[in-house]
Parts: C-alpha cells; sequence; structure tokens
C-alpha cells in the first residue's frame, strides 16, 4: 500500500499509528464470519485506527445525497484500538443488527454514516438513517485510490 493515504493526511488517532498484529486481524476474520481482502489486512497491520488531519474525502462509484461536487467526506477508518468507538471488532459487535449481513463497518463519515466491506471485498456507504447503501469502490485498494484532497470553500466564491 503506497503513501497516497499518509500525503493526504492520515494519521494514527493518538498521533501515531497503533498497527494490527497477524492474530488480530485473524482474530477479526473469526469474528466477522469472512476473509478480509489481503489489501484492508495489509491497511490494519500498516496503518489501523486513523483520521486524515486535512480535508480528505472519495469519489465514489454511486454517489449519496450527502456528496458535495461528487466528494465524500470521510472520517475515521476503524481498526485495531484500545478505544472501543475505533476498535474495528467492538464496532462491529456493538452494530451486528444493524448494517447488512455479509459487511462489516472499516469507518464513518462525519455525519456517522458507515463505509462498509463486504465479504466479495466491495465497499459500500451506508447512510444509517434510511438504510440505503451506495457503491463506493469495487475493492479496498479502489476505494483507497479513490481518496483526494478537500479544499474547503469560506464565504461565497
Amino acid at each position: 500500500m503506497n503513501s497516497h493515504l499518509e500525503h493526504l493526511g492520515l494519521q494514527g488517532m493518538s498521533g501515531h499509528f497503533v498497527t494490527a498484529t497477524d492474530a488480530q486481524v485473524a482474530e477479526l476474520e473469526k469474528q466477522t464470519g469472512f476473509t478480509l481482502s489481503e489489501s484492508y489486512k495489509t491497511f490494519l497491520k500498516r496503518f489501523g485506527a486513523s483520521v486524515f488531519t486535512e480535508n480528505a474525502g472519495f469519489r465514489a462509484l454511486e454517489t449519496s445525497p450527502w456528496a458535495v461536487d461528487g466528494v465524500e467526506s470521510f472520517e475515521v477508518f476503524y481498526g485495531i484500538s484500545e478505544t472501543p468507538a475505533s476498535d474495528v471488532r467492538s464496532v462491529n459487535r456493538w452494530l451486528r443488527n444493524s448494517i447488512p449481513s455479509q459487511t462489516i463497518a472499516i469507518g464513518h463519515d462525519p455525519g456517522s454514516s458507515l463505509i462498509l466491506l463486504s465479504d466479495t471485498g466491495e465497499v459500500l456507504f451506508f447512510e444509517r438513517d434510511s438504510g440505503r447503501t451506495f457503491r463506493i469502490a469495487a475493492n479496498f485498494d479502489g476505494f483507497v485510490d479513490s481518496f483526494i484532497a478537500r479544499h474547503p470553500t469560506y464565504g461565497p466564491p
């Protein structure tokens, strides 16, 4: 996995990356019941629970009503963490009956809509209020590659 995300300001939740071990990734696979893609496993082992320090967003294959100029907002990647709110295992235990079957939550946007990874590897945007899903990318690599820098506009153009 390249430094594309780091270039966009990705950093660990505590200011440094807390990476996952092979055993923790295996535990997550056992908990979720499906094999995670190699690229997502690599992400967990390299970055873990993380946020962007810069204003970054992603372009989805199918935009949600929340997209601005075709770009979706993003807030948090879940990882292996001692903080339950950013720990992918804890979050998915909590959401087990609230998200589509055969998916796991891997992050969320500022409005708490979820980013899901399906057992087929596809990445989805899950609008929690309506239960609607929007296709982000065919796989995790495509999701990572879709991130771009967003520059907020202050005041009138």
